[in-house]
């Protein structure tokens, strides 16, 4: 199967300090090495970019045309307000998310979208990844996510139930719940934290569908900072009743104590979390 499909979008955020070497793989994955092709991309330009990637964009706009929407933004409106300003622009019921530097298997659409199509209760459904360094040469994990919607009701509570570039969903579901939380770092988590809490079903799909870089800077960055941000995320779920008193504790501490620690703790941690 290679033909386009009228029935869902990608959607996407680019900003300036994206790779354009990456950018253009990406689009690779999205397009050319696709069995099933989408009916449009949404790339939302996140205030002014570099012109290396300008050149990238041009370079698929005049081969995608109309395929192609681009949204330019003046200034940089952070990452969860251009994914809302983008969801606008979708034309789908389904959307495809995907990060500009990341790689998706060649048949990712095609079983995500058939398994939404079969599965009509389900508002959003993730997939196992693979990640590698940021160079795409050396191997580092796979990330197994539980799969069914009873297990990501737990699962969520101390953990994003869905690997967000991995993600494809029902644009109405979104809209319902207030499109992302427009939060500074977390706004998937708590996008997944706001349907389950109240009754939309979510779930992942047992297979490695995307590759997801990594960086030398991983652990560096969930540090304090990165602490804060997951306050505000615990606060929603407090708020939305998806989480009780003793386990806004739990989670609270845990999180306290993991981001404090020193960067060799944060990834004995991490690779203990990920089996």
């Amino acid at each position: 199967m290679n033909k386009i499909d009228d029935n869902f979008s990608v959607l996407m955020s680019i900003y300036k300090k994206e790779n354009p070497k990456y950018f253009d793989i990406a689009m690779q994955s999205i397009w050319d090495n696709q069995t099933l092709k989408p009916c449009e991309i949404v790339l939302v330009e996140d205030g002014e970019l570099t012109l290396p990637l300008y050149e990238i964009i041009k370079k698929w706009k005049d081969k995608l045309n109309d395929i192609l929407v681009s949204i330019p933004l003046k200034q940089n409106v952070g990452f969860a307000k251009a994914l809302n300003i983008g969801l606008d622009y979708c034309s789908s019921e389904l959307i495809m998310r995907m990060d500009t530097d990341d790689i998706s298997m060649p048949n990712r659409f095609e079983i995500q979208y058939q398994y939404m199509q079969k599965n009509k209760s389900v508002s959003a459904c993730g997939t196992y990844i693979e990640e590698f360094d940021q160079n795409n040469v050396e191997y580092k994990n796979i990330l197994k996510l539980p799969v069914e919607n009873e297990d990501l009701k737990e699962f969520v509570k101390l953990r994003s139930p869905i690997c967000h570039p991995s993600s494809m969903f029902r644009k109405k579901d979104i809209l319902e719940v207030g499109n992302y939380p427009e939060l500074r770092l977390g706004q998937d988590y708590a996008l997944w934290s706001v349907l389950i809490a109240r009754g939309y079903e979510i779930s992942n799909i047992p297979k490695v569908l995307l590759k997801l870089r990594t960086n030398s800077d991983f652990f560096k960055r969930r540090g304090w900072d990165s602490f804060k941000y997951e306050v505000d995320v615990m606060k929603l779920q407090y708020n939305e009743n998806l989480i009780n008193i003793f386990e806004l504790v739990k989670a609270f501490s845990l999180r306290f104590i993991l981001r404090l620690s020193p960067v060799f703790v944060k990834k004995i941690a991490y690779k203990i979390l990920r089996k």
